[in-house]
This record gives structure tokens, C-alpha cells and sequence, in this order.
């Protein structure tokens, strides 16, 4: 876990780039007639789409509805009487329940796109079009990086709809310098493991944002479940008072997501429950959409060190599994050798012939190559690099 978090300001980089190179692409997922974006996943992504809804509404106007993925399939059981466009979020491509939603909503007539960090999922092979966080290989149970760079493919995707706009212009100028921001925030890990080691003793907490950083309250409240094993739930901050507050108590921490309001802290310290806020700062140059993101970098490092401090593998949770599944090489073989695609990020598998009765002469020439055992390829040659790819020389 600590050391994907500490491949973030890369990772973020690499990022923005991408979805930069494949603007025109994602135009593509953007309702052009007024009606809503779906947006789908579960856990992590979900909450990646609840802040992906905030920030294309705030900078390009666009109605963006997040759903759990769980609960669109049953949404989407009946005959929908407009067609819509539904984007599926999943770090793995592999999750059951996000594959439940996106063949629902194709069976439905809906357009389905995916984004993910593999593009040989299952997902990917479902969706009308693919784009791919270019994450890396995320090996802990707990999505870290993965949810930063979707998080970051919303924000980039937002900005570039109406770049003429002054909020999308600062954001899109903040985000290229960004990483900079995000070392500084590990550059206070120390801090952070400190405050860790002033909380280990509790096992509740609420964790509260508002706007921007409700989306974030809600990620840092699972990767404290996740990693450290403690009950944390998350809430808007002024949401929290109606009802929730009458928890509050010594025992019970106030974990702030940017500025706690102040009723909740007047609150808070009416009944002695320890206020914390997450250390983080951005630049002068910072918009309204820099605290959720530096905020989510500070939140991952304290659920890893609360998880250190008492005494768990934040790895490892004991209840829960990583969901990733590799396909058969073959199809690897298969689909880099018929891909001729100028935008290496997003895959239409409909262009490149998969799941046509006969693709074109040249991929069925292809194919034949790549289905050819490796200890058989005599006379052919590599192509893309790498020799994961063949045609005939």
C-alpha cells in the first residue's frame, strides 16, 4: 500500500497527460443533448464517480448521476425510454456487480463505456468503448493509486469540455503542476504517522466533508475500514447534524475532510469528541478541486499508519480480496496484433473486428499469428516491441 501511495505523484502526471492525448475521445462519453451521464462503479469507484458528478456539473454543466453499480442493475431491469450513456468505473474491469450493471445496461439499449486500469478485462471486452487509467500494476487490497488516477481523469475530462471557462483554465493550469503539491503532502508522512499514534485507541470515528470533499469523506472513511479495522462513516458536514451528532461522544473522533463547519465543531466540542484534521496545503494557485485530491493522498497515508499502529497489514485485510483476473495470452497475442489504434488509452473493440463472425483479411492473418505457440514462430517477426505481438514477415 505505502509504496503505490508513493508512486501517486507519477502516476498523477502520467495521468493528465493521457486523458490530454485522448480529449477527443472522451468528448465522446459526454451527452451532447441535454440528457444525464451515468456514472457506475462500487466502493472506491463509486466514489470516484460521486466527485466525477461534481466537477462535470460545476465546469461544464452536464448532469452526471453516480449510482452504485449494484443497485443500477436493478434500475435498468425495465425497457428505458431514452437511450442514455452509462460509464462504468472499475480498478480491475472484474467486479460482478459492475459487470452485472454495464450488460444490463446494454441489454437495455444504453451506450456503455468503461474505465479501468486493465484493459484485457472482462469489462473492457463489454463496454461499446474503453479507456484506461494508466495507473500500473496496484497490488493491495486497498485502491489507492487506482482511485487518485480516476479521480483525475474526471477532473482532466470536466476541464477540457469548456477550457475557455477562467475555472476550467485554473484548474486544467493546477493540475499540471499538482505533483508537486502531492510530494509535499508525503513529504509530511511523519506528521501524519504521528497522528496515526494519537488515535490508535479509538475504534469509531465519522469522517466529514463538504461540496468537493463529501466524495473524499466517504473514500477516507472505507480505507480507514479497509486498512486499519476501525467503523468510520462518512457524511456531509452540515448533513451530520441532523442526527448522526447525537453519537458524538469522547470516544468518538471528528476526522475533518478540508474546513470543519463550524456548528459541527461547536458540536463536537460540546460533547468532547476529539476533533481531527487531515495535514494538507496547496499552492496559491490552487481551485476549489485541489483540497479533494490532496486530501485524498493525507487520508490513505493515515488509514496505513493507523493500520501499522494497530498493529494489522493494511495489505492485507483479512475479509477482503483483490478482484483482477488475467485473460489467456492467447487473446493478449490476438488483440495487440490487430490494434491499430491512434489512441493507445481508449480501444473500441467494435472497430478492430473482436466479436464479428470474420473480421477483415488482414486480422484473420493476424489472428492466425497470434494464436501460433511461441515455440512455433518460425518466420514471423515481432512487431510493437516487446515480442508480445506477431505478423507475418
Amino acid at each position: 500500500m505505502i509504496s503505490e501511495i508513493l508512486e501517486e505523484p507519477e502516476v498523477f502526471s502520467r495521468t493528465v497527460q493521457n486523458v490530454k492525448a485522448m480529449n477527443d475521445e472522451f468528448s465522446k462519453v459526454i451527452p451532447k443533448d441535454g440528457k444525464p451521464l451515468i456514472l457506475t462503479g462500487n466502493g472506491t469507484s463509486y466514489h470516484a464517480c460521486l466527485l466525477g458528478s461534481y466537477a462535470l456539473f460545476k465546469l461544464m454543466g452536464v448532469v452526471g448521476i453516480p449510482i452504485y453499480a449494484s443497485e443500477l442493475s436493478g434500475l435498468l431491469g425495465g425497457v428505458s425510454a431514452q437511450r442514455l450513456k452509462v460509464l462504468v468505473v472499475s480498478q480491475s474491469g472484474e467486479s460482478s456487480d459492475a459487470l452485472a450493471a454495464a450488460s444490463r445496461a446494454k441489454k437495455a439499449g444504453h451506450e456503455v463505456y468503461a474505465l479501468t486500469n486493465h484493459e484485457n478485462s472482462s469489462l473492457a471486452r463489454l463496454a461499446d468503448g474503453v479507456f484506461v487509467t494508466p495507473a500500473g500494476e496496484e497490488v493491495a487490497v486497498t485502491a489507492t493509486k487506482t482511485f487518485l488516477s480516476q479521480v483525475i481523469t474526471f477532473l482532466v475530462m470536466a476541464a477540457s469540455g469548456k477550457p475557455e471557462e477562467k475555472e476550467s483554465r485554473e484548474l486544467l493550469s493546477w493540475l499540471e503542476k499538482a505533483p508537486d503539491d502531492v510530494r509535499k503532502v508525503l513529504k509530511r508522512q511523519a506528521e501524519i504517522a504521528g497522528l496515526a499514534g494519537t488515535i490508535k485507541s479509538y475504534d469509531r470515528f465519522f469522517v466529514l466533508g463538504s461540496g468537493e470533499h463529501y466524495p473524499i469523506a466517504l473514500e477516507v472513511s472505507l480505507k480507514l475500514k479497509e486498512a486499519a479495522g476501525v467503523f468510520a462513516q462518512g457524511y456531509p458536514s452540515r448533513e451530520f447534524l441532523h442526527g448522526p451528532m447525537q453519537l458524538l461522544d469522547p470516544r468518538t473522533p471528528v476526522i475533518g475532510v478540508g474546513e470543519i463547519d463550524e456548528s459541527v465543531r461547536k458540536a463536537a466540542e460540546a460533547y468532547g469528541a476529539p476533533l481531527v484534521g487531515l495535514p494538507f496545503e496547496a499552492t496559491s494557485q490552487a481551485t476549489e478541486f485541489s483540497g479533494p485530491v490532496l486530501a485524498t493522498v493525507a487520508g490513505q497515508l493515515l488509514a496505513f499508519h493507523l493500520a501499522l499502529e494497530r498493529g494489522l497489514d493494511p495489505d492485507k485485510p483479512s475479509k477482503l480480496n483483490k478482484v483482477v483476473k488475467r485473460l489467456p495470452s492467447k487473446f493478449a497475442y490476438f488483440k495487440r496484433a490487430v490494434q491499430r489504434n491512434p489512441f493507445p488509452g481508449f480501444v473500441n473493440f467494435k472497430t478492430f473486428g473482436l466479436g464479428q463472425p470474420r473480421p477483415p483479411l488482414r486480422c484473420r492473418a493476424a489472428t492466425r499469428a497470434a494464436l501460433t505457440p511461441p515455440s512455433k514462430k518460425a518466420g514471423l517477426r515481432s512487431v510493437r516491441g516487446g515480442g508480445n505481438a506477431w505478423l507475418p514477415r
